[in-house]
């Protein structure tokens, strides 16, 4: 009977230790859900200025969870201190690329074993959408705010600019031309539209033109023949 106690007893203790030891294992259910976890962890960007009107980006984390920790840079980031949603110390230049990289958290079974990598791109502002000649040619390319290609110089934005103008004037002409027309043919397909108000009125106008001028022949012939009569 001493020895049954002693062997439940053994089989209970061994029990016990065999579920602490794997409660502290990371095992690869454990780690599937950690990476879940991680791959709902969202990024973005916001564009900011400084007082001095100077353009730089914020980034904001969110869907943060408790048991991962985010590593960015030589900043580390845990729930206990964040949220689940919170800007990054840093701010960044446009045209930066930012690493992000995830790990399981220190309350874990996975602690600090390596779950997700993400790479956020931040675009380049274009300073020179904000000169003047922008606002009049804003489908100018060299004018998107967010124009990721190379401008050296605003010497070179200007020569581009002059490149654009004569590029486009004569389809400037060529649409000032179309709208003439187009005004013309909306005025003829109105008419013929409604001609059953139209020509009366066309014949209405045009008989009282006749019908004055010949009122002024007629007046002028009488005024002629009077004055002859008054001199006879």
């Amino acid at each position: 009977m001493k020895n049954k106690i002693i062997a439940i007893v053994l089989f209970i203790s061994l029990f016990l230790v065999s579920e602490k030891v794997n409660a502290g294992l990371c095992t690869s259910g454990a780690y599937n859900k950690l990476k879940k976890e991680a791959y709902n962890v969202k990024f973005s960007y916001e564009m900011q200025r400084d007082t001095n009107g100077q353009v730089y980006f914020t980034v904001t984390v969110m869907n943060f969870t408790e048991n991962v920790i985010l590593i960015q840079g030589d900043s580390v980031y845990e729930f206990k201190n964040t949220g689940d949603t919170f800007n990054l110390t840093q701010t960044f230049k446009g045209g930066e690329t930012i690493k992000f990289s995830l790990y399981g958290g220190y309350d874990t079974d996975c602690v600090e074993e390596y779950l997700y990598s993400k790479s956020l791109k931040i675009p380049k502002y274009n300073t020179y959408s904000e000169l003047d000649e922008c606002f009049e040619y804003e489908e100018f390319e060299l004018c998107n705010k967010w124009y990721q290609g190379n401008i050296p110089s605003e010497a070179y934005f200007m020569e581009k600019l002059e490149e654009y103008k004569e590029s486009i004037k004569p389809v400037e002409e060529e649409k000032k031309v179309e709208e003439e027309k187009s005004l013309f043919e909306q005025v003829i397909n109105f008419y013929v539209d409604n001609i059953i108000f139209t020509l009366p009125l066309t014949i209405l106008v045009i008989g009282i033109i006749i019908f004055i001028i010949v009122r002024k022949e007629i007046r002028k012939k009488n005024r002629v023949k009077l004055d002859f009569d008054f001199k006879v």
